[in-house]
């Protein structure tokens, strides 16, 4: 739940990443559909590219017509940059509308043409807008590497924009991932961006993701200063949305540290504005908010009122976060009423909205862990062809360095021939030793390689081996139920992927249960997830840990990673050296 309100404020904003200008006055759009069918050539197309890309956040349905027309005169001049920035359009257009896999598919292409291009502006933002797609679609392991790519093209055209739009879809990424730290520096670093260019929209939404951040670390105080920053800045743009988004934020800051009442002020002021904007999803979070509030106040008779004002919103649009809360906060009012039959039908619909609530939080945190997982993959492979072409670049050096040696020694002999005849043979002679002494010390490098090349090939075998059985792991972990059978083949696999763990600990008698915590806990899980697999609570699971630790003799829970981390590396110093 706090990373799903930690994501809102950066949700709100990426929607509108693929386009990179503001929408202009009706009057405008005219004049530029007026001044279209003048012009011919490449002149044109830029110039569509224009009117698209003012119309694709109001009107993406024209848009792609537009688009699609743009791409065909492109083609028909074998205009590459017409090509990228049609692409872009219809990429940016089918994102607005959440159609995915499309805006992905031609975003795609966008940035296949762009590369060909000399002008890096339209590969940057290619870049960074089909990172944006591929956020929305949770495939971050795409998105991380491409996002860094966009910003070392930003970097080297001095474009701050990009940069800036560039780092605040990274933190969109790292908070996902719970990098919280990461997406901090990465909001810190658009900030200082976002200043010193003036752009004050941006500004009002980094003060706001930062606001969450904090929020999220219980930083009340801190956080309350980010959010008002952000609602002066939103307040002079006149941007009521996100204004209205402030104020929730606010308020739930006041339910915290002052008192109901305030928030409740803070509540009405958002509804205000939710009724004048419009929009059903919106205006019934806020109102949800309001009725935890008055509950919490005791101002009960209002709170049910409320309630039922905003139940049937709720139904429509379906939204389980909020009837949860709606249902529990009806079913114990019925119970203060001793209304037991309503108190019940209200608990029926509270206990099955938490039933898909929680089974949302746990289909996000498997996507969060596989994507977690995929990147890390990513990085194991780009590691594994630096490795190799570092390889290929030492075997080029050494044939390098061998021609120049055999270019030498022949330069060498031809001048000392004509010289003489006889210092020639000498010479031939210390040439023949020399060149036995290069064979060998080539021999030597030769043999050398060749073992960095057998150690290559074990450690690719390891890696592909221990990453197999990762999986098994995985797979096992994420099983819906786990029973007996299952606990046996993840310790067999354990036990394969790090073997003596359990045989180094033969001391201490562990249990079965205390050695599937050890797995667990080496598997790198937090205290969340393992009360999750073993099926206790986290409180239970917190328990188990301390317990473990009394028995290894360990004076502090927190020193239990470190403690099997460092028998971890013992067993595998160990068996290296046995090898």
């Amino acid at each position: 739940m706090r990373i799903r309100r930690i994501l809102l404020i950066l949700i709100c904003y990426l929607l509108t990443q693929t386009a990179q200008f503001d929408a202009l006055s009706q009057s405008e759009v005219d004049s530029l559909e007026r001044l279209i069918p003048k012009l011919t050539g490449t002149e044109k197309i830029d110039t569509e590219f224009i009117l698209i890309n003012r119309l694709v956040n109001i009107d993406p349905q024209r848009a792609m017509t537009l688009s699609r027309q743009m791409l065909l005169r492109s083609d028909q001049l074998s205009y590459n940059e017409g090509q990228a920035m049609g692409y872009h359009m219809l990429g940016a257009a089918y994102n607005i509308q959440s159609e995915l896999d499309s805006a992905i598919y031609f975003l795609e292409r966008s940035v296949e043409v762009s590369e060909n291009l000399n002008d890096k502006l339209y590969l940057g933002r290619a870049i960074n807008a089909l990172a944006g797609s591929y956020i929305r679609s949770y495939k971050l392991a795409k998105a991380l590497p491409l996002l860094h790519d966009g910003i070392d093209v930003a970097r080297q055209i001095r474009n701050q924009n990009l940069e800036m739009t560039c780092l605040m879809n990274l933190a969109i990424v790292n908070t996902y991932l719970k990098e919280l730290d990461e997406a901090e520096n990465n909001l810190i670093e658009a900030l200082d961006i976002a200043l010193s260019v003036n752009h004050q929209m941006r500004t009002g939404q980094i003060y706001g993701n930062l606001g969450n951040i904090e929020f999220d670390r219980s930083n009340y105080s801190v956080a309350r200063e980010y959010y008002v920053k952000g609602l002066e800045i939103f307040e002079e743009l006149g941007f009521q949305q996100m204004i209205a988004i402030i104020y929730i934020h606010l308020g739930r800051i006041s339910g915290e540290i002052e008192s109901s009442e305030v928030a409740i002020q803070y509540y009405d002021k958002a509804i205000n504005i939710r009724k004048e904007v419009g929009g059903a999803r919106g205006l019934l979070s806020v109102n949800r908010y309001k009725a935890q509030a008055l509950f919490e106040s005791l101002q009960l008779k209002e709170c049910m009122t409320l309630i039922d004002e905003i139940w049937s919103i709720a139904e429509e649009v379906n939204d389980y976060f909020i009837l949860k809360d709606l249902a529990q906060l009806r079913y114990k009012l019925e119970e203060i009423n001793g209304s037991n039959e309503e108190a019940l039908a209200y608990y029926k619909v509270y206990d099955w909205a938490k039933d898909s609530v929680n089974a949302k939080n746990s289909k996000d945190e498997v996507d969060r862990l596989t994507a977690k997982y995929d990147y890390e993959q990513i990085q194991k492979e780009l590691e594994t062809e630096r490795q190799q072409k570092e390889i290929v670049e030492l075997e080029q050096e050494q044939r390098g360095l061998w021609i120049m040696l055999l270019l030498t020694l022949l330069v060498s002999i031809s001048s000392l021939y004509i010289v003489n005849r006889s210092r020639i043979r000498k010479q031939l002679i210390i040439q023949e030793q020399e060149k036995s002494l290069l064979n060998q010390k080539l021999d030597q490098l030769t043999s050398q390689i060749t073992g960095y090349e057998d150690e290559i090939h074990k450690l690719e075998n390891q890696i592909s081996a221990d990453s197999d059985k990762l999986d098994k792991l995985m797979a096992i972990l994420k099983s819906p139920r786990i029973d007996a059978s299952d606990w046996a083949t993840f310790t067999y696999l354990f036990d394969e992927l790090h073997p003596g763990v359990y045989s180094s600990l033969g001391e201490f008698d562990l249990t079965i249960n205390e050695q599937r915590l050890i797995a667990l806990i080496m598997l790198g899980l937090s205290t969340k997830e393992i009360s999750t697999v073993l099926g206790i609570s986290p409180k239970g699971a917190s328990k188990a840990r301390s317990r473990l630790s009394n028995k290894l003799r360990l004076d502090d829970t927190k020193l239990l990673e470190n403690f099997l981390n460092q028998k971890k590396q013992n067993l595998a110093k160990t068996a290296q050296t046995d090898n």
